[in-house]
């Protein structure tokens, strides 16, 4: 590993490094290839131009060339051939020709001779046969000097992507190590990040703590909500047998029968609260069993009836008596009472409906209703705003969901998810609030 850096942060680099590398090499080598073509396509040109002028100078005259097979150096670069036809057939030996050029009818040619590369280029003139030399050497040398200056170049393109890259990888990799540093001071028990340690390892040592962390919690939750259930449920039981008796004792003030009945129903929801607590605790399910549904929103509403002693909120239930389905009463229970708290906590005085869904129960009232910036949120843990118990004071202003600290709805909709219940809310504000119970996602 290099020094300084981080596996990841190397990994990051050399991936970099290596897609400069491709592209250096596939433009490098397009670049040389295209000018490799291009000098011979030249070359090719020229000594067609040249080809082509000789015949016209010989068939006017104006150009003497040996014809003895001996060749006419016409510059530095170019020689020519012309050779007549042979007594003996043919065409007269060409001398200091090479035997490739030697068998060439008509047409180009290029071959290599040592060091030297020639270009030949064969014709019929009336005079012979006339076979031109190029020597295209010197034009080879610069193609090959330009092919090493892109190697040159090359290198130095990719001495700099390497030192780039590894700054890049830097920059990249540094949040994902503040990230890892910061989850292991945040999750207790873990090392926080020491020299070049590689940030992946990091990430997955903290993301591990945490995990061991949450876990802890949920067991410290499920023994609290194990140990609350066992601690309580026999003085409630023993509350509702003296409450059972106390009701059984005749005659007795009505106001106090009415107290009675309240401390009865107000007993049963606590028992059930606490029951739902201990399921969502450890994630249980009760067994589904067959619930009449107005019955179940009748006895959730007696229960409630000391939050609403003066019966400032009216409950207009909808729901046929008999209309039974098959599901978890307790869950049940558990959502209706913290819909229906929040409805008298904050929709009163006033008028809540329940009406039956083909899929579910909808539950409205008539209070001031939720912000459409605060609806998005009501279901969050702890979510709450100031809190308003009649309309007027607070007239046209937002629900509030801070009675019962923000955590009722959240309860709610963390019980309808365990049952693959859809909960959902919608609301005007200063015309109510709606939320839909559907069974069935």
């Amino acid at each position: 590993m290099i020094a300084g850096f981080t596996r990841l942060q190397v990994r990051i680099a050399i991936a970099l490094t290596s897609i400069v590398v491709l592209m250096v090499v596939v433009q490098g080598y397009l670049a040389y290839s295209s000018l490799e073509q291009q000098e011979d396509d030249l070359v090719d040109q020229i000594v067609a131009s040249e080809a082509h002028r000789l015949v016209d100078r010989i068939a006017r005259g104006d150009e003497l060339l040996a014809t003895d097979g001996s060749p006419t150096v016409m510059t530095t670069r170019f020689r020519a051939w012309l050779l007549p036809p042979s007594p003996r057939g043919g065409w007269v030996p060409a001398d200091d020709l090479s035997a490739q050029a030697r068998d060439l009818h008509t047409g180009p040619l290029m071959i290599y001779e040592g060091q030297r590369v020639l270009h030949f280029l064969a014709t019929q003139t009336p005079s012979g046969r006339l076979i031109l030399e190029y020597d295209a050497t010197n034009d080879e040398a610069f193609v090959e000097q330009f092919g090493l200056y892109l190697v040159a170049s090359g290198f130095v393109i990719i001495l700099l992507a390497s030192a780039v890259s590894m700054g890049i990888a830097r920059v990249v990799v540094a949040p994902l190590r503040r990230l890892a540093v910061q989850l292991s001071r945040w999750s207790p028990g873990s090392q926080p990040p020491v020299g070049g340690s590689d940030e992946e390892t990091l990430l997955l040592e903290a993301f591990d703590a945490a995990q061991r962390r949450l876990e802890e919690s949920h067991a410290r939750e499920r023994e609290f909500a194990a140990n609350v259930r066992h601690e309580v449920r026999t003085p409630l039981s023993a509350l509702r047998t003296d409450v059972e008796m106390l009701l059984l004792n005749h005659p007795r003030p009505a106001a106090d029968e009415q107290r009675l009945l309240r401390m009865q129903a107000t007993v049963d929801a606590i028992a059930a609260d606490i029951e739902s607590m201990h399921n969502l605790a450890y994630g249980r399910r009760s067994e589904p069993e067959p619930v009449d549904l107005a019955t179940c929103l009748n006895d959730v509403w007696a229960g409630l009836q000391h939050r609403n002693p003066h019966g400032t909120l009216v409950l207009d239930s909808q729901l046929a008596p008999g209309d039974v389905v098959i599901l978890d009463r307790l869950a049940l229970m558990t959502v209706l009472r913290n819909l229906l708290r929040n409805a008298i906590d904050h929709a009163a005085p006033g008028r809540c409906v329940a009406r039956r869904l083909p899929q579910g129960i909808a539950i409205s009232d008539d209070g001031p209703g939720i912000d459409p910036d605060n609806l998005a949120r009501i279901f969050d843990r702890f979510f709450s705003l100031p809190r308003s118990d009649r309309h007027e004071a607070n007239p046209g202003g937002a629900e509030s969901i801070g009675a019962d600290r923000g955590l009722g709805l959240a309860i709610a909709r963390h019980t309808a998810l365990g049952q693959d219940w859809h909960l959902h809310a919608t609301s005007e504000p200063g015309r109510g609030t709606t939320f839909t119970l559907d069974f069935q996602r």
